[in-house]
């Protein structure tokens, strides 16, 4: 029953990152829906019932809409990646980013970067600078998701 408990919990990475209370609502709405569906099913003991298979379909759909829309507003990674200066690993990854620059010349730098950056997932990002003469670019990235920030 464990392993059941731990599929009706909301999932963690998916709350409170975005700031759209419609989104919220309608996430927090389909994903009850699911959960009372599926203990309906697992109550009633009989899982083919064809009533509550359909009352499952229908429940799935609308949660299916309402995922597709969360993706399109924040991203396959589940964050908010629109945020200005953040940078999705999806979309853009930083080793591509680097691996394009040091083609161009640019050289890893001695020094990083003191600024501690978090990311939204909560963890500290970490440093990586380039340099080319006496310019030098820095970024922070975070070794738990993947996004990064220009320095």
């Amino acid at each position: 029953m464990a392993s059941r408990a731990a599929l009706l919990d909301p999932p963690s990475h998916i709350t409170g990152h975005h700031l759209d209370d419609t989104m919220d609502h309608a996430m927090a709405d389909a994903h009850r829906a699911l959960a009372a569906a599926i203990d309906e099913l697992n109550a009633s003991g009989i899982l083919l019932d064809v009533v509550g298979l359909r009352h499952l379909h229908r429940c799935t759909a609308a949660a299916l809409n309402v995922a597709i829309i969360y993706e399109r507003r924040t991203g396959r990674c589940g964050y908010p990646c629109r945020l200005p200066g953040l940078h999705c690993p999806e979309r853009e990854a930083l080793p591509t980013v680097l691996a394009a620059l040091q083609g161009g010349g640019w050289q890893l730098a001695d020094r990083l970067s003191s600024r501690r950056v978090t990311c939204i997932c909560g963890a500290t990002m970490e440093p990586t600078s380039l340099r080319l003469d006496r310019r030098t670019r820095s970024w922070a990235a975070c070794p738990e998701c993947g996004h990064w920030v220009t320095l």
